[in-house]
């Protein structure tokens, strides 16, 4: 692992079920790609909680991979996992792994 790598980890919880998912990945935020997206997701503009049962909340984290404390970390509601955060989801599941295991994102040119 470089120095400039970091572990992308989002955990779906809750849902009719209460069944939780998590995936992550280790990647390059420097690679353009990533570097693109990553500026897009709308961290700041996340409300904590929306009041609606049974829906899914995602707890996106992205952190140096030996550190204690996370670089960012969000909770995001069901409703508001769109555009961007999606994305963002569909790049860590297609990087990484779903069993715990991180794979490192291969570079996509």
């Amino acid at each position: 692992m470089n120095n400039h790598e970091v572990k992308l980890t989002i955990v779906r919880s809750g849902g009719f079920a209460g069944l939780s998912r998590q995936w992550s990945a280790v990647i390059d935020p420097q690679e353009p790609e990533w570097e693109e997206l990553l500026t897009r997701i709308p961290r700041d503009d996340v409300a904590s909680d929306t009041g609606q049962r049974d829906r899914f909340v995602y707890l996106v984290t992205c952190e140096p991979p030996t550190a204690e404390r996370p670089y960012w970390q969000c909770e995001v509601p069901e409703g508001q996992f769109t555009g961007p955060w999606q994305d963002l989801l569909e790049r860590v599941r297609a990087a990484g792994d779903s069993d715990g295991d991180e794979k490192r994102a291969a570079t996509r040119r």
